[in-house]
C-alpha cells in the first residue's frame, strides 16, 4: 500500500471542526475561514486541510497548510501534512526535504517515518537511471522496515513488502506480506468486518503480493466502497497496485474494476443556435435530446470530474449534467465572466444567462484565461481550449484516473481555429478517441468535409522565459567584467546550439527575455540553462560561489512586433506582463511556471520535464496571487 495511509492516522487533540462530507461543503468552509481567528490554532488548519487533501485537492490543501504554518511554523503535524500535499501534487523532493528535517529533529513516529519512506519511493519512480532508482528504493525500504520492526504498524509492513518485491527480494516480500495479513485479519475480527479503508486496502495489497488475485479483488472492492469520495486515497492505492502487478509481470488493466476512480472528462461543444443563424447547427429543438445523450455518455464513462467552458448550449448542458451526477466541475473562460456572458451566453436569451450564473456559482473553480480583456479573434478560444484540456489532464494525473474527451459536434470543420472541431482534431492527433454527440445528425453526415480557412489572427500563443541573477546588484565593480564574459557566456553559447532557437530575445545587465514557439522547447531550454550554470565553480572565476539564475515561464497569446527602438523582433501584450511578474518570486536556482504553462505542457505532451505544484504565490508589484509550478527534469527509466 502506497503511503497515503499516513494521512489517515488519528488526529491530534485540539479544536474540533464539524466538517462537511463533500468537497463543495469543504470549499465553502475554506472560503469562510477567518485567518485572524484561526491564527495559533493549527488543528483547525490540519483538520480542514486533511479532509480537502483526502478528496483529491492537494493544491488547495497545500495553500491551507502554508497559511497555518505562517503563525505556527514549527508545528510538526502541519509540516507533515504540508509534505504529504507536496508529495501528492508531484513534488517529492521538496516533501522529502521537509520530512528529513523532521526526522533528524527526532520526529521518528510511525507517520513521519512512513511519509519519509513514501517520498523516497516517489523519487525512485522519477530517478534518472536504474542505479539511482534502486538507491531510492533501498532508502524507502529501510525507513519502512525500521518503522515496522519497532512499532508493528501494518501499513509500514506492507510497504516494506512491496518494496522488497520491487527490489527482487521475492521471498522477503512474501514473508512480510504474510505477517502483515495475519495482523490485519486479526484486527478485522472477521473476513469482511472492517470499516477502515486502509485496513481493507492493506489486506488487498498483501494478497496481491502473494499472488492471490481473487482475494485481492475482494478486498480492493471493499476498500473502494469504504473510500467514498476520497479519490486521492484510491489513487495512491491504485498506483501501488500497479507497481506490484508490474513487478510480478502481470497486466494492470484490472485496476479500474478493482479500484474504481471516476473519469475526468474534458469537454467542448457547440453553442445553441442564435435566431439570426441561417444554417442550423445546434437548433433549440435538439436541446432535450442532446442533454439526455450527454447524461447517458457520462454514465457510460463513469464521469466524476468535468472541465469545460460555459457557453450557452452544449457547455452548460454538460455542466448541468455533471452537477446532477454529483460530479465536480471546473470552468475555463477565455475572458472575464461578464464579457464572456455578453458574447457567448446572452445572445441565446435570458434563460441561458440565468443558467450560466447558476453553474458558475456551483463550479469548484473558474479559471479565466485573460483577466485583462478579450483576446482578439478566435485565438482566445484556442487558448482556452488548450487550457481546459491541459487542466483536465493534470487532474487525471494527480488522481491516477482516466481522462476522457467528449464533444457535442456536428462533424463539420469550422472555417477557422478555436471551435469545437479544432479541439476534436487535437485529441485525435494524440491518439484519443473522443466521445462525439451530434446535435444535428442529418447535417453532420451531409457537410462533414468542408476545408478550414487559413487563420489570420493578430496574436499567437508563445512561451515566454524570463531570467535574472539573484544578487547581481551586490557584485563588486571589479567582478562585473568576469560576470559578463564568463557567466553570461553560458546562455549565449547555449542559444547558439539550441535546436529550436527562440523567436525573439533580449538581455539587459543580468536579465534574459526569450520567446519560444512552444512550451516544450522553452521548458527544456530553462532546465539546460539552469544545469549548466549549476555545474560551474564560479568562485574559481572570481565570482560568488552560488551565482545562479532564477527563471520563470508562462505561455499565452501575444502580439508579434518589431521593436521600434532596437528594430528587432519582439512580442508584447498582457501575458508578457504576467510572465514578468513571476520571475521575481522564483528562488535562486529554481524554475517557476504559471498554471497556464503547466496546462499547455500537459495538453501538448511536452517531453523532458514535469511541472510540480508550488502553491498560490503572491506575484511581484501587487499583481495578485497565482498558482505556480516548479519545473523539474524527468527521464524515463
Amino acid at each position: 500500500m502506497e503511503a497515503g495511509r499516513e494521512s489517515a492516522c488519528p488526529r491530534g487533540q485540539g479544536v474540533n471542526l464539524r466538517l462537511p462530507g463533500d468537497l463543495p461543503g469543504l470549499l465553502a468552509m475554506y472560503r469562510r475561514r477567518q485567518p485572524d481567528h484561526w491564527a495559533k490554532r493549527p488543528r483547525l488548519y490540519a483538520n480542514l486541510g486533511r479532509s480537502i487533501l483526502e478528496r483529491g485537492e492537494p493544491l488547495l490543501a497545500f495553500d491551507l497548510f502554508q497559511e497555518g504554518l505562517a503563525s505556527s511554523p514549527k508545528d510538526p503535524e502541519l509540516l507533515r501534512l504540508l509534505a504529504l500535499s507536496l508529495a501528492r501534487s508531484g513534488a517529492p523532493r521538496r516533501a522529502c526535504d521537509i520530512l528529513t528535517r523532521l526526522y533528524r529533529q527526532g520526529q521518528r513516529d510511525e507517520e513521519t517515518s512512513g511519509m519519509l519512506a513514501r517520498t523516497h519511493k516517489d523519487l525512485a519512480a522519477l530517478a534518472a537511471n536504474p542505479g539511482e532508482c534502486d538507491k531510492e528504493r533501498r532508502l524507502a525500504f529501510g525507513f519502512y522496515f525500521d518503522s515496522y520492526r519497532k512499532q508493528g504498524g501494518y501499513y509500514a509492513g506492507i510497504n516494506a513488502a512491496t518494496l522488497a518485491l520491487q527490489l527482487g527480494r521475492h521471498n522477503r516480500a512474501r514473508g512480510l506480506a504474510r505477517q502483515v495479513l495475519d495482523r490485519c485479519l486479526r484486527l478485522t475480527g472477521r473476513r469482511a468486518g472492517t470499516q477502515d479503508y486502509w485496513l481493507a486496502a492493506t489486506v488487498g495489497e498483501g494478497n496481491l503480493v502473494l499472488g492471490d488475485d481473487r482475494q485481492a479483488e475482494f478486498w480492493y472492492h471493499r476498500a473502494t466502497r469504504l473510500a467514498g469520495g476520497r479519490y486521492a486515497d484510491l489513487g495512491s492505492t491504485r498506483r501501488q497496485a500497479r507497481l506490484i502487478l508490474r513487478s510480478l509481470g502481470k497486466d494492470a488493466s484490472c485496476l479500474q474494476r478493482w479500484l474504481r476512480i471516476p473519469a475526468v472528462v474534458s469537454f467542448t461543444g457547440h453553442r445553441i443556435d442564435s435566431p439570426s443563424r441561417d444554417r442550423p447547427r445546434f437548433p433549440h429543438s435538439a436541446e432535450r435530446a442532446v442533454r439526455a445523450e450527454i447524461a447517458r455518455r457520462l454514465e457510460t464513462l463513469d464521469a466524476g470530474f468535468g472541465f469545460s467552458s460555459a457557453a450557452s448550449g452544449a457547455d452548460i448542458l454538460f455542466i448541468e449534467a455533471m452537477l446532477e451526477r454529483g460530479g465536480e466541475v471546473h470552468v475555463v473562460l477565455p475572458c472575464n465572466p461578464h464579457e464572456f456572458r455578453g458574447e457567448s451566453v446572452d445572445p441565446a436569451g435570458p434563460r441561458w444567462g440565468r443558467r450560466f450564473d447558476t453553474v458558475l456559482r456551483q463550479a469548484v473553480s473558474v479559471y479565466v484565461a485573460n483577466e485583462r480583456g478579450k483576446t482578439p479573434g478566435s485565438l482566445g478560444y484556442v487558448y482556452a481550449n488548450l487550457l481546459t484540456d491541459g487542466l483536465a489532464r493534470l487532474k487525471a494525473s494527480s488522481l491516477d484516473a482516466e481522462m476522457k474527451p467528449m464533444a457535442v459536434w456536428d462533424g463539420e470543420r469550422e472555417a477557422g481555429p478555436g471551435g469545437t472541431g479544432s479541439l476534436v482534431r487535437h485529441w485525435r492527433s494524440q491518439g484519443f478517441k473522443p466521445e462525439i454527440i451530434s446535435p444535428c445528425r442529418k447535417r453532420a453526415r451531409a457537410t462533414g468535409r468542408r476545408p478550414a480557412k487559413p487563420s489570420r489572427e493578430t496574436q499567437q500563443i508563445k512561451a515566454l522565459l524570463f531570467a535574472d541573477v539573484a544578487g547581481y546588484g551586490r557584485l563588486k565593480e571589479e567582478q562585473i567584467p568576469a560576470f559578463v564574459t564568463r557567466f553570461m557566456r553560458v546562455p549565449g553559447r547555449l542559444l547558439k546550439t539550441w535546436p529550436a532557437p527562440p523567436e525573439a530575445k533580449a538581455t539587459w545587465g543580468d536579465a534574459l527575455y526569450l520567446v519560444f514557439g512552444d512550451v516544450g522547447s522553452a521548458g527544456r531550454f530553462a532546465l539546460e540553462l539552469s544545469d549548466r550554470v549549476r555545474s560551474v565553480r564560479w568562485a574559481e572565476l572570481g565570482l560568488p560561489p552560488n551565482l545562479s539564475f532564477r527563471i520563470s515561464l508562462h505561455a499565452g497569446p501575444v502580439y508579434r512586433i518589431i521593436d521600434p527602438v532596437t528594430l528587432r523582433p519582439s512580442v508584447t501584450g498582457a501575458h508578457v506582463t504576467c510572465g514578468a511578474r513571476i520571475e521575481p518570486v522564483a528562488p535562486p536556482g529554481q524554475i517557476y511556471a504559471s498554471q497556464a504553462f503547466a496546462a499547455l505542457a500537459a495538453s501538448q505532451k511536452a517531453a523532458g520535464f514535469i511541472c510540480e505544484y508550488v502553491g498560490a504565490v503572491p506575484l511581484a508589484k501587487g499583481f495578485g496571487t497565482w498558482p505556480l509550478y516548479h519545473l523539474r527534469r524527468v527521464r524515463g527509466l
